[in-house]
């Protein structure tokens, strides 16, 4: 709740009348594990037709990354694809993480022992971004959204994309981080 309270912040969005789209909420992953353990079968094209079109309606994905050495969102296939579907379908994407690891993040940067190692973690983890290597509940899920990927830009082309725009991100996220503490000590800088 916290990452979405803070992109509500961010967004100068009213959290108490902002309506936000879950996926395993808005899409029941879970009824495709139960049918299946029924005998019966969900078409993966079904699925990925849902899916893709409540992301294009809804035109805008808040991405949360937490933790911020290494983000869950990114070792899982699904939301890897949602994120192939907005960037490639002209969605909005948002990243956002709770206020306490966005602190924690930035803390861990500037310490003069840490920061350095704290920086290669974080680009690490970014460069270390492998499509193919995501993990799904659903094996037959993560075999389907391979080929997808393979047939349009390629897992290497996505997971450049992927980590690109993370980084961007990550640096955003600490100028930000260290604009706000500068204004609220009221340095030389406040305000910038």
């Amino acid at each position: 709740m916290d990452g979405l309270h803070e992109f509500c912040r961010n967004s100068g969005l009213n959290p108490v009348c902002t309506l936000v789209w879950i996926c395993c909420l808005c899409i029941n992953q879970h009824r495709v594990i139960e049918a299946s353990s029924k005998g019966a079968i969900v078409p993966f094209e079904d699925f990925r037709d849902a899916f893709e079109s409540r992301v294009c309606g809804i035109g805008h994905i808040c991405a949360l990354m937490a933790p911020w050495q290494k983000p869950a969102y990114v070792t899982r296939i699904w939301c890897v694809f949602e994120l192939f579907i907005a960037t490639t379908k002209g969605c909005s994407v948002t990243v956002t993480m709770p206020p306490a690891q966005a602190d924690d993040m930035l803390d861990s940067l500037l310490r003069a022992d840490f920061g350095v190692s704290a920086l290669d973690e974080v680009f690490d983890t970014l460069r270390g971004i492998r499509v193919a290597e995501a993990q799904a509940t659903v094996e037959a899920d993560r075999t389907n959204i391979l080929a997808l990927i393979a047939a349009g830009p390629g897992a290497g082309a996505l997971d450049s994309h992927v980590s690109e725009y993370l980084r961007d991100w990550v640096l955003a996220t600490c100028e930000a981080r260290l604009a706000k503490r500068q204004a609220e000590a009221g340095g030389p800088d406040a305000g910038v």
